[in-house]
């Protein structure tokens, strides 16, 4: 019997298959989770350049009858990945080497299949977008929403 395919799974499983990337000069990044991250005295994330940051970013609601199916098109969770990677040569170079870094993150996460916690997979990983956000004053940082599909399989109430 397969296992329940909860958030927390989803994202534990990203950042398991994102360990051990590293820029292309060999540098090791920082991954983890966004609410890892310290906050300043003026509210901001502190960045820890090169990173790769996972934030849950919801699911679509389940329907009430298809919390039985064995289907893994049932629950798509969807977790962000944040790119960030530091160049203080400029503006330019900065962003460049961010968009390259969602670049290795995208090549690594397309089609790719997490491990659940009975021993199966997940069906392939698909990628929904990239989308951009400038964190001042940092620079850009790019974000990859990525959709992980899942079995929506929950024991529901068990009285009588």
């Amino acid at each position: 019997m397969a296992s329940q395919f909860l958030p927390g799974d989803a994202v534990a499983a990203t950042e398991d298959l994102l360990q051990g990337l590293t820029l292309t000069d060999g540098t090791p990044l920082n991954i983890g989770s966004i609410g890892e991250l310290e906050i300043n005295d003026d509210d901001e994330l502190v960045f820890d350049p090169p990173m790769v940051r996972t934030r849950y970013a919801g699911s679509p609601v389940y329907k009430s009858d298809e919390n039985q199916q064995l289907n893994y098109q049932d629950v798509q969770h969807v977790i962000e990945l944040w790119c960030y990677a530091e160049n203080l040569q400029g503006k330019k170079e900065q962003r460049d080497d961010s968009v390259d870094l969602a670049g290795l993150v995208l090549a690594r996460m397309a089609g790719a299949r997490l491990p659940l916690s009975d021993g199966s997979t997940s069906e392939p990983v698909r990628i929904a977008r990239v989308t951009d956000f400038i964190a001042i004053p940092f620079g850009m940082v790019y974000i990859v929403h990525v959709v992980v599909p899942g079995i929506a399989q929950f024991p529901g109430s068990s009285s009588q």
